[in-house]
Order: structure tokens, then C-alpha cells, then sequence
């Protein structure tokens, strides 16, 4: 696999955000506002949503899971905002040694998870080269359509709102390490770690919580507002949630989610799993009154959430209470990735 790292945020707002094309009206969300999305008003009433995102395909993983992967990169952002995905666009250079068989098992696959969100796939483009390297194989883009009235954003978060967390900090590398290296594993910290964090891969979305939300209810007297955990973890989920916010966040360090197997797995591979890729938890604020309800209606539906801390709106600074700065915790968001490469013919 090729070896992969993340751009720096001040690359990004110096150099990528002030040049997004054209300026329109129309526009009332983009990624120069550090949303993970655009939004774009179509109508008076009627709003478009769009987010990108990697497409993803890793030989020593079943197709069906890179497929999963690839789909819900971009469909669990866009999810975010309250738009539902509608319409999917998918570009892919697969690699040379790909087989036929595994290529018809990957869009399969991608047709299958499309359809059970009702998605249906309005761009295609599907190639082989020699040059492509694993997992980054191309790209998405996911779109939908809603009334203006059903988004957020995360400036609509309210001071003294309570911010939840779903599900577990490192979810993403964890999973996949574990299917990459399962006997490595298995030797150094026993079958059941290494079971329980196989089967946490088809928790690497958001979407069934976003999908939660919107039928809770969006704005004030709801979810005020959403962010996907992605490639930097929840710390560096809930920098970005801040900075594209305009709000500052008081979070019970001792509150944010590790499930068991996930400390073995990341301490295994010297992995901070409050800074890697945690893929599929989300962050949401609800105004105190009804945090605990929509908990209670997570939780019903199987997903596992924690109230985590509030949104302070008199600061813009992300206060961790009870945090001590791991030696580790400069790991990017995708370094979990450049330990496939590191553990080919080791583990």
C-alpha cells in the first residue's frame, strides 16, 4: 500500500478554501466554512446537499467491505448536514491485479448498499491501472435533495447544549486492523479482542443516527447539530466541530467512549485511539431537555451513545477535562493507514 498522510489545516485554509471556484449566492454551506459538505438552495424552499470522500478498495478485505467503505465515506457526511444521500457518482482506477470476479463482487456490493438507502447510482467510472495503489482508488460524490427547514449545520449549536457521542473513539482502524492482521493479533492480545473488533466493521457508519435524527427532529428543540468523527478522532473531530461552529466545547475527558477491544488494539500498533480514524461515531448537541430522550432513542435502536460535555458559546477554545497529551497523539488521521504497509511480511 502506498504510504498516505494528512494535509495540515493551515495547507488548507491558506491554500485550498479561498479558491473554490466561483462565488455564488446560491451557496450556503461549503468546505471554505470547514463543513464536511455543501449546501446549495435550489428553491425557496428546497435545499441540495454534497460531499466527497475517497473510494476505497483493500485486496485482503472481503469487496463487500471496501464497498461499504466507499459508499459510506461520502453518504455518512452529507448525513451529517440532515440531507439524506440520493444520488451517487463513483470514480474508481482499481489496481492491475484486481480479478474480474472481485471487481463484479465490489460493485455488486455498492449497488446492494445503495439500494438500502435508497441511492441510486447516477455516475460511473470504472478503470484498471498499473499505477494505482491500495486503499485510495478514486473517489465519490454523493448528493440529496431536502426542504430548506430539515438541515443544520454547526453553527446552529446552542450554548449550554449537550454534545453526545455515539458508539466508540478508533472504531475505523481498529476494525480493520484486525481484519488485516487477525493472527497477529490473536498471538498478542487473544481471539476475543480480535473477534469483538472484527465485528464492530459494519458499525463504520453514522448514517442509521443521522437517519435518528431527522425523524427526533432538527433545530432548536432537537439536534442542533452533527459532525462526523472521521480521520483525526474525536479530538480532532471536535477542533474542527469548534472551528466550523464559531463555539468552544467543555467535553469530561473520562466520558469519551473506548470500548475494550478498541485500548488493546490501538496499544497494540501504538495507536492513539482518541486521534485515529474513527469512522462511523458521530457527534450531535441537543439542548439539555431532550438529549436524554434522543439517548433513549439511540439506544433503542441498538446504537451505543454517551453524553460526552456542552457547547460554550462564550469561548472558542476545546476544553478536555481530565486529559494528559498522549506521546502518541501527534499520530495523523491516516497513519493507521501506513501500518498496513509497515506489517506486510511482519505480522
Amino acid at each position: 500500500m502506498n504510504a498516505v498522510r494528512e494535509i495540515s489545516d493551515k495547507f488548507t485554509e491558506e491554500k485550498l478554501d479561498p479558491k473554490l471556484g466561483q462565488k455564488r449566492n446560491e451557496i450556503i454551506a461549503n468546505p471554505g466554512m470547514r463543513y464536511d459538505y455543501s449546501l446549495i438552495q435550489i428553491t425557496d424552499e428546497k435545499i441540495m446537499g454534497m460531499a466527497s470522500d475517497d473510494a476505497i478498495y483493500i485486496s485482503k478485505l472481503p469487496p463487500d467491505k471496501s464497498a461499504y467503505l466507499t459508499f459510506h465515506k461520502s453518504a455518512d457526511k452529507l448525513g451529517s448536514s440532515g440531507v439524506m444521500p440520493e444520488y451517487l457518482g463513483v470514480s474508481v482506477h482499481m489496481p492491475s491485479g484486481i480479478e474480474e470476479d472481485a471487481l463484479s463482487h465490489f460493485w455488486n456490493s455498492l449497488n446492494m448498499e445503495s439500494k438500502k438507502f435508497q441511492v441510486a447510482i447516477t455516475g460511473r467510472n470504472v478503470s484498471v491501472s498499473e499505477e494505482t495503489k491500495e486503499p485510495f482508488v478514486g473517489g465519490t460524490t454523493i448528493m440529496g435533495t431536502s426542504m430548506k427547514a430539515f438541515h443544520v449545520t454547526p453553527r446552529g449549536a446552542v450554548g449550554g447544549d449537550r454534545i453526545l457521542m455515539t458508539k466508540t473513539s478508533g472504531l475505523e482502524a481498529t476494525t480493520l486492523l484486525s481484519h488485516l492482521f487477525p493472527e497477529f493479533i490473536e498471538e498478542k492480545i487473544g481471539e476475543y479482542n480480535q473477534k469483538m473488533a472484527q465485528k464492530l466493521f459494519f458499525k463504520t457508519s453514522s448514517l442509521q443516527e443521522e437517519q435518528e435524527a431527522l425523524k427526533f427532529g432538527l433545530g432548536k428543540n432537537g439536534v442542533t447539530s452533527m459532525k462526523a468523527v472521521r480521520d483525526r478522532g474525536v479530538l480532532g473531530a471536535l477542533e474542527e466541530y469548534s472551528r466550523a461552529g464559531g463555539f468552544g466545547v467543555e467535553v469530561d475527558f473520562d466520558q469519551i467512549p473506548v470500548y475494550d477491544e478498541v485500548k488493546e488494539i490501538c496499544e497494540l500498533f501504538e495507536l492513539d485511539p482518541y486521534r485515529t480514524s474513527s469512522m462511523g461515531a458521530l457527534l450531535l448537541t441537543l439542548p439539555e431537555e431532550v438529549a436524554e430522550d434522543f439517548s433513549k432513542a439511540l439506544i433503542g435502536n441498538g446504537i451505543d451513545v454517551a453524553d460526552i460535555g456542552k457547547i460554550d458559546r462564550e469561548s472558542n477554545l476545546v476544553k478536555l477535562n481530565g486529559y494528559k497529551e498522549h506521546e502518541d497523539s501527534s499520530n495523523d488521521g491516516r497513519s493507521f493507514y501506513n501500518l498496513f504497509s509497515a506489517f506486510e511480511g511482519k505480522a
